[in-house]
């Protein structure tokens, strides 16, 4: 994705030569200017959370040109801001930006189709639980229509025991519904 982005939207992703404490503790951000952007990401984490925080902060980035703020965010501002329920909404947003960017929608449903385990998944995409665990919820919630409550459950039961057959009731009712 960071090719397509880097040529299409005019973003640099840089890794950050970090050191000592800033290892563990940071794991990407982004300096916007108008509408372009320098996304900066830790190397030193895996290479899955590196592609998460770099697909993160690109969310960031498709936010500021949708809401128009050019606004930029680094670890220490929020740090500072005392990040808190007013950040969770851009969060959110960046999440399950991330999220699709990431794991795209008619492979991710083959592969349900198919029976393919949770961690195969992971694995098939190189992302970690937590975000194909915010994928599939939002693929349900927002794609399919499907109560939050009922979303959980089925994303839950799959991942503790590779059981999709309330993800794949859930996706056929929706379908034949529309059918």
């Amino acid at each position: 994705f960071k090719s397509y982005f880097s040529d299409k939207y005019d973003i640099d992703y840089i890794e950050y030569p970090l050191k000592s404490s800033w290892r563990n503790g940071l794991s990407a951000s982004i300096k916007i200017a108008g509408d372009c952007a320098i996304i900066g990401y830790n190397g030193n984490m895996s290479p899955n959370r590196q592609r998460f925080s770099q697909a993160h902060e690109t969310g960031h980035f498709f936010d500021s040109l949708v809401l128009n703020t050019g606004e930029s965010q680094r670890f220490e501002d929020l740090l500072e801001k005392n990040y808190g329920e007013s950040n969770l909404p851009d969060e959110w947003f960046a999440n399950i930006s991330a999220g699709m960017m990431l794991v795209e929608e008619s492979g991710l449903l083959y592969s349900l189709r198919q029976g393919i385990s949770f961690q195969s998944l992971c694995n098939l995409y190189s992302v970690s639980n937590t975000c194909l665990n915010i994928r599939l919820k939002q693929l349900l919630q927002f794609g399919y229509q499907v109560n939050s409550y009922y979303a959980y459950e089925a994303v839950t039961k799959y991942r503790l025991s590779n059981d999709n057959s309330d993800l794949l009731d859930c996706l056929s009712r929706i379908e034949s519904y529309v059918m």
